[in-house]
């Protein structure tokens, strides 16, 4: 019996510091993933998909630069992710058709709707 608590606690000691050592991340689609996944959705032209592409690569990789230099100032991480997003709004809505680009609007809607209620 004694064994058996000893094994248990180890057990979890160890999950906990696994736990502590790494954070959950939610898994995040690649710039590609993504797009394919906007052109089925969507119905995007190659011409389209190529756009979408280097505009969703471009915005990921400034929110990565915004994160990396935050210094631990969240609210303008934040602010600056913020901007990003609009500007690839913006670009994404000169690529698009309007029909399209409603689309877009209603599948980001639902999205934050979903991570609402998780």
């Amino acid at each position: 019996m004694k064994k058996k608590l000893i094994i248990g606690l180890f057990a979890l000691g160890t999950l906990a510091m696994q736990a502590q050592e790494a954070p959950r991340e939610r898994p995040a689609m690649d710039a590609t993933a993504q797009t394919e996944k906007l052109s089925t959705e969507l119905g995007l032209s190659e011409d389209q998909k190529s756009k979408v592409l280097s505009v969703l690569t471009e915005a990921r990789q400034k929110r990565k630069e915004a994160r990396a230099n935050s210094n631990g100032d969240r609210a303008a991480m934040m602010a600056q992710i913020k901007e990003i997003e609009q500007n690839k709004d913006n670009q994404l809505k000169g690529i698009l058709t309007d029909d399209q680009y409603k689309k877009y609007e209603e599948l980001k809607a639902e999205r934050k709707a979903q991570r609402g209620k998780n």
